[in-house]
């Protein structure tokens, strides 16, 4: 597809992404410490569209992704641009283009402290001030915790998929499937399993510098618990998850457990709140910051 000139000022344009810009992508999170690998590049790639600014000779200077659920939602995530070109117009170029991509969906982010300014001049807000904290941390070796009632915590199988994918619909009030299934094919999933009806569920993945827990559905923070102490024992090492600060006494059992605070990020959007349609299930941690 043809480059779309910009202008002849910033000496930069702007095209869709393809699929081996994801090379280039992981040199510019390499550049801000973020710890993506070029899989992950590629997967979150792979389920949305993107666009690159480009100088002259072709070298990709910025990056901007959306995913599109169902007709009227989508994210926007892993905005970056080279430190070399900050302050340049840039940011606002390719964000301005990426939005108007997205057209009348609603669209949700999670902002760094540094580009929370950005966003809201683009007409982003975060009325419900929603922080994510990115937790994460070693694990030696963890024991699940007890269950009871005739509760059980398990692997998930293929038959479960399709009430996996009505949790996630339930809980985020978007319609995800096909980002669900992509991650079902590649994770390891658990299920939160009561009188025969599966309430909970987390899915683990190889991502970053080690496993991903996410996204977690559950009704409450001691299932929440439960299908963690579970994935967390079967799952050793470096971990990482990203949990809404609204998840009450969750995040104090994270500390307690070994995963920590070590960022935070602001939840924004582009649109005014709308009641969500009542649903018992809650996400409490999600797939990444780009994808929620």
């Amino acid at each position: 597809m043809a480059v779309s000139p910009v202008s002849a000022v910033t000496e930069f344009s702007l095209r869709p992404m393809a699929s081996d810009d994801a090379v280039a992508g992981h040199r510019l999170t390499q550049q801000l410490g973020w710890p993506h690998t070029e899989q992950d590049w590629a997967f979150h790639l792979a389920q949305g569209q993107g666009w690159v600014a480009v100088e002259s000779d072709g070298a990709i200077i910025a990056t901007a992704l959306l995913w599109f659920y169902g007709d009227d939602d989508g994210t926007l995530g892993l905005v970056i641009v080279n430190e070399a070109f900050r302050g340049k117009g840039v940011a606002n170029a390719l964000m301005e283009h990426t939005i108007e991509a997205a057209g009348a969906r609603k669209i949700r982010l999670i902002a760094t402290d540094m580009a929370v300014k950005l966003y809201q001049n683009l007409g982003f807000a975060s009325p419900n001030q929603i922080k994510i904290a990115q937790r994460q941390g070693v694990i030696a070796g963890s024991t699940p915790l007890p269950t009871h009632d005739g509760t059980i915590v398990r692997v998930a199988r293929e038959d479960d998929y399709a009430c996996i994918r009505t949790l996630d619909r339930n809980a985020i009030g978007m319609d995800r499937s096909g980002v669900i299934n992509s991650l079902l094919t590649s994770s390891t999933g658990y299920v939160l399993e009561r009188e025969g009806c599966v309430i909970g569920s987390v899915l683990v993945r190889e991502s970053g510098r080690g496993n991903t827990f996410g996204p977690l559905i559950a009704r409450n923070e001691a299932d929440v618990k439960l299908l963690l102490s579970k994935a967390l024992s079967e799952h050793p090492g470096f971990c990482r998850i990203d949990v809404p600060e609204d998840a009450g006494s969750v995040g104090q059992w994270l500390d307690q457990n070994g995963l920590p605070v070590i960022d935070r990020g602001t939840l924004m959007q582009n649109f005014d709140n709308q009641p969500l349609k009542a649903s018992p299930y809650k996400i409490y941690s999600l797939i990444s910051q780009a994808l929620l």
